[in-house]
């Protein structure tokens, strides 16, 4: 995968990429750097990680909201 497959897929659960750095604990120009160059190994599974990660927060709030 690499980074426009990742952009694309912020895109697809509409994930925005400064919700992705607050994750990993990074500004959003540090994750826009990330992304102009095609992401090391270490970059690529924390991005992934936090997505996996904002998706739990999410589902996990849609299933608060429909208790």
């Amino acid at each position: 995968m690499n980074n426009s497959d990742v952009r694309t897929l912020l895109k697809m659960k509409r994930i925005p990429m400064w919700k992705v750095a607050e994750q990993i604990g990074i500004s959003e120009p540090t994750i826009t750097r990330w992304f102009r160059e095609p992401l090391t190994t270490d970059h690529f599974q924390k991005v992934m990680q936090a997505i996996q990660e904002i998706e739990r927060t999410v589902d996990n709030e849609q299933n608060n909201k429909d208790v």
